[in-house]
């Protein structure tokens, strides 16, 4: 029974030693997720910061796009119009004794006589 006392009191040891490695072991990995987390959501915060300007910068170039094109859209009309003004003219000052044209090949502007 004597040398029983002492097995005992070793085993204690180190389960108390194994107990107290364990809780430091856990507690010193707790502080490093904790400083990779903080990390983490610092960069997190700097995507989503650098997210939003590239949005609003995607959204003004769009924007600009949808103008020029209604801008370009509006300039073909104008140039037909005076493409159209200007076969009219040109068909007129040559004169014809018939004096009917129609204007079949929108393409080519040239005017078709019937």
């Amino acid at each position: 029974m004597d040398s029983l006392i002492p097995v005992v009191m070793i085993l204690i040891g180190i389960a108390v030693g194994a107990a107290l490695g364990w809780f430091l072991l856990r507690a010193k990995a707790r502080a490093s997720n904790a400083a990779e987390l903080a990390t983490l959501k610092e960069r997190l915060t700097g995507k989503e910061t650098e997210l939003q300007k590239l949005q609003a910068s995607f959204d003004a170039a769009l924007a600009e796009h949808n103008r020029a094109r209604d801008h370009n859209s509006q300039l073909n009309a104008e140039l037909a119009a005076e493409r159209r003004a200007l076969a009219f003219e040109t068909v007129r000052s040559a004169g014809c004794a018939c004096g009917i044209y129609i204007f079949a090949d929108e393409r080519a502007r040239r005017p078709a006589i019937v």
